[in-house]
């Protein structure tokens, strides 16, 4: 009996875990952003509008990696 509940534990915390760390399906309608790189001033530009336009509190991130400084720690993201 416990090894079925600590089973159900275990696969609930799984399944919630999955659900929680999901994020959505991204789809741009931004031109700028499919016609110039993260790196031009351009689309900077209209990256910090876009920023200021939105409510703050609704932004979620997500990082495909990050690289740590070995000799000050600082992430690079």
């Amino acid at each position: 009996m416990k090894r079925q509940i600590r089973l159900f534990i275990f696969l609930t915390v799984l399944a919630v875990a999955f659900i929680a760390c999901d994020r959505p399906e991204c789809k741009n309608t931004n031109q700028i952003f499919d016609n110039y790189s993260p790196e031009s001033n351009e689309y900077k530009t209209e990256l910090a509008k876009q920023l200021d336009r939105i409510d703050n509190s609704k932004l979620t991130y997500w990082f495909n990696e990050y690289v740590e400084n070995q000799w000050t720690g600082d992430l690079i993201l």
